[in-house]
């Protein structure tokens, strides 16, 4: 949890409905709980161990009770598959702590909703501490955390606000302060070339597009960072030449090898821990080695394991062939000591030569890198620090009698993998292996040193790549000249302009457009597709081009619009086929996916006379998508007049304004719904 001194949580006032409500909690009140605080999919959990008052709770969601936690319990006998019971928790409460990049302290967690910055009531809750990016789930940054948590509290009625993140994964302590302690996104410039912008900087004399690109505040901010970008580059190549390698090609070629073997390893280990594979294996007091976020924890003791069902859109864990569950294990293992009972932070490995303190930690299947063919006696109740700590002293015997380290469970002689691809992975670890051992530079006394230098040599020059790519981009933006050069390319042989860079008649028609694709526009106006259709065609096919979002709905056209369909497709993918020869990034098939005859039948309902009632049957599609886009349809319409007056095509135009009179009518413009 994090609060901000904006609002006067005894002044807060909820209104009655809303799916989150913060009624004077305290995050103090959270930090104190012994124990995690846990909500569940919008339900209420009231716990009356952590000594909030009545007033003080905090209501989430529907008002739905979640199903009460199983009763502590010692954990079950071997060979037991899928308990429904979890082990006890410590007496001290770090036995059901998590690994180490956990939630922070007092961060409230388990729920999975994507669109929380969509959702920030006024008493600043942060549904997700990820969001979507149009590309990949990322964690927020600072000034997207600034900019959700300034709603906590009210203008001028609240001195504090308080903000409740709600954690569905693990998170480590420096990624949490960077997002709730860090700067504000910088404000970069961007500048983005389109076919009506050239055609119309072509029109003008005197100017070009590159003169707009040199001018813009975009090379303005390049410019500036020359300077700041040369100082690094030679700073970065003044490291690079103070490292020196004894052997420099032996050190590559053995830092190659390792790398091979070591991804071979990881993708081994994957197979291993397969539930598939690794279940048979999971029994009380098998020795295990956890390994997780570069953390090493050595050798525990496995106490139990259970299913646990993830939401389909969560990230990370094993899924179980897609069914959306993961399997965790309940693992005894060495820790550094804690300070005392509620000491923040979560449970670390013990450091070398440490006394540890012994703790049971749940761990995702994927985290144990090794199985032992070893198991020790366990006693049934181990929420006592007693029988912890003669567990820990069963697994130091045991490593004692092994001097050569544990007996590890083969994968093929004691798991059983006999898959094909799992076998060749095998031989080729051993290959590796051998090929390693007799490596020149294995003999090497210097060997873990220099192989060291060797990875700053590498880290120097990805920086040095880089650097060098910015200052190429800052000095002339290759990039962006070339899509000029390809889209000017692609005006001369669409006929939009001549080979001396003059706009022509068809170009002149494309400058009219701004409110969808020009060169397709253009492209219809000029091949006379529209002459023979009538004014209600006409503008079921231009539906096409505003229309463009995704819909369930089986397009099955009149016998009227399916020609008109089929020649504004071949259009279409004249279009795409001319941007694409002109060496263009392109995907033709998804360009011409892109315009959806989905409102053809919807718009030419409308154009007949039909209530917008009945329109609103024939799909799917919502009511305000409907009416933005024929909105958009009568701005499309009035550009499509312009430049059909402009080429002198009088009854083209009287076409297109009897399509804006029967399609600017009723509910649809209506200044207001209120009127």
């Amino acid at each position: 949890g994090h609060q901000q001194d904006r609002a006067d949580d005894h002044g807060a006032q909820v209104r009655p409905g809303d799916r989150v409500q913060l009624q004077q909690a305290r995050v103090r009140d959270l930090r104190d709980v012994p124990g995690q605080a846990r909500l569940h999919d919008g339900r209420r959990e009231e716990d009356d161990r952590r000594g909030l008052q009545q007033r003080d709770r905090l209501a989430l969601g529907r008002g739905q009770d979640p199903p009460a936690d199983p009763p502590d319990g010692p954990p079950p006998e071997a060979g037991h598959r899928d308990p429904p019971r979890r082990p006890p928790p410590d007496p001290q409460g770090a036995d059901r702590d998590t690994v180490p990049g956990g939630p922070p302290q007092g961060a409230l967690r388990d729920r999975d909703l994507r669109h929380g910055a969509q959702h920030a009531r006024e008493d600043g809750g942060l549904h997700e501490r990820a969001e979507v990016d149009g590309t990949d789930f990322r964690v927020v940054s600072g000034g997207e955390y600034i900019q959700m948590s300034g709603r906590a509290g009210r203008r001028g009625l609240d001195k504090r606000g308080i903000v409740i993140m709600m954690m569905d994964e693990s998170l480590d302590p420096a990624g949490a302060k960077e997002m709730i302690k860090g700067h504000s996104d910088p404000l970069n410039s961007s500048f983005h070339l389109g076919y009506n912008m050239v055609l119309n900087l072509m029109r003008v004399e005197g100017t070009t597009p590159e003169t707009l690109m040199r001018h813009s505040f975009r090379q303005y901010q390049q410019a500036r960072a020359l300077p700041a970008l040369q100082a690094r580059l030679e700073a970065l190549r003044a490291r690079r030449a103070a490292v020196a390698l004894d052997d420099p090609r032996a050190t590559a070629e053995f830092h190659h090898l390792e790398g091979q073997r070591r991804r071979a390893v990881l993708r081994m280990r994957g197979a291993v821990t397969e539930p598939i594979n690794a279940l048979p294996f999971l029994n009380p007091g098998r020795l295990v080695r956890v390994e997780h976020g570069g953390a090493r924890w050595g050798w525990g003791v496995l106490v139990n394991f259970r299913k646990k069902r993830v939401p389909p859109a969560a990230r990370g864990g094993v899924s179980v062939r897609g069914t959306g569950e993961v399997y965790i294990v309940d693992a005894l293992l060495p820790c550094e000591p804690r300070a005392g009972r509620g000491a923040p932070g979560p449970p670390r490995p013990v450091a070398k030569g440490g006394r540890p303190e012994y703790v049971v930690i749940p761990v995702e299947l994927k985290h144990i890198s090794s199985f032992s063919a070893v198991r020790v006696y366990i006693p049934k109740d181990i929420r006592s620090a007693k029988n912890r700590e003669s567990v820990g002293k069963a697994i130091k015997e045991v490593s004692k009698r092994f001097k050569d380290g544990l007996p590890l469970l083969d994968p093929v002689e004691d798991m059983k993998i006999k898959d094909k691809s799992f076998l060749k992975l095998v031989r080729k670890i051993e290959s590796l292996e051998n090929r390693l051992k007799d490596h020149k530079f294995a003999k090497s006394k210097n060997r873990r040193a220099q192989l060291r230098l060797y990875e700053k040599c590498l880290k120097l020059e990805e920086e040095m790549k880089k650097t060098e790519a910015e200052l190429t981009s800052c000095m002339e933006d290759v990039k962006l000249k070339e899509t000029l050069k390809g889209m000017s390319r692609v005006l001369r042989r669409l006929g939009h302009a001549t080979a001396d860079n003059v706009v022509a008649l068809k170009g002149r028609v494309a400058c009219e457009i701004s409110s969808c694709d020009e060169l397709v526009v253009s492209e219809i106006i000029l091949s006379n597709m529209l002459n023979d259709l009538t004014a209600e065609q006409v503008v079921a096919v231009l539906s096409c081009l505003v229309f463009q979002e995704r819909t369930d709905d089986v397009v099955n056209l009149k016998n009227e619009l399916q020609k008109p369909l089929r020649d504004f497709q071949g259009c279409v993918t004249r279009v795409a086929q001319v941007i694409q020869d002109a060496r263009l990034e392109i995907d033709v098939e998804e360009y011409k996916k892109k315009f959806k005859p989905a409102l053809m039948d919807i718009v030419y309902a409308w154009m007949k006379g039909a209530k917008f009632a009945d329109i609103c049957k024939l799909t799917d599609i919502f009511e305000g998508t409907i009416i933005r886009c024929i909105r958009r349809l009568e701005e499309l319409l009035r550009q499509m007049t312009s430049a059909a007056k402009l080429i002198g095509n009088s009854e083209l135009e009287a076409k297109f304004q009897e399509g804006i009179s029967k399609l600017k009518r009723d509910i649809i413009f209506a200044a207001s719904l209120y009127l």
